[in-house]
């Protein structure tokens, strides 16, 4: 994560890439788009599992 990034910086950084990939006019860019969505999903997960350790 960024360091200084919120919850709701992460919310709109996400919605970018969910658009991002909704929007991509090709296979190419749902390609490139996808890996930075999964792992835009997957840090609320991992923050929280670190907080809780």
């Amino acid at each position: 994560m960024a360091a200084g990034m919120d919850d709701k910086q992460l919310l709109k950084r996400l919605a970018l890439m969910e658009a991002l990939h909704a929007g991509a006019a090709t296979p190419g860019g749902h390609d490139a788009a996808a890996p930075a969505r999964e792992r835009i999903q997957a840090r609320p997960k991992r923050l929280q599992s670190e907080e809780l350790e």
